[in-house]
């Protein structure tokens, strides 16, 4: 994994949401839980949370029939990323409105 695509992985205003929302969320959260908090499709969170992992900035654990997902704090240590400050620094302008392309009323991602 090299640099270009860790920041690749972090230049989505979605999945840096996601982020943020698992860490803000005791750094354990599960695709269902994600979705209704973002108000964002299953599907795509699972796009995104795969992305997040094939960086290596997430990890996955399974507890019955539940995926529940971590930031590995880490991992992102290790790139001289720190995450805490990131996230504060854009936390005013990350809007969820942001986080996908809307079309119309409708607030299913697209």
């Amino acid at each position: 994994m090299n640099i270009a695509e860790v920041f690749k992985a972090l230049g989505d205003p979605t999945r840096l949401n996601i982020i943020k929302l698992i860490m803000g969320k005791g750094n354990n959260l599960c695709v269902g839980m994600i979705a209704r908090l973002l108000d964002i499709s299953q599907p795509a969170v699972s796009q995104h949370l795969r992305i997040l992992k094939n960086s290596d900035l997430v990890e996955a654990n399974r507890r019955g029939f539940h995926v529940h997902y971590s930031v590995k704090k880490d991992r992102l240590r290790a790139y001289g990323i720190n995450i805490d400050t990131v996230l504060q620094s854009i936390n005013s302008t990350i809007k969820p409105e942001d986080s996908c392309k809307f079309n119309g009323n409708n607030k299913k991602c697209m």
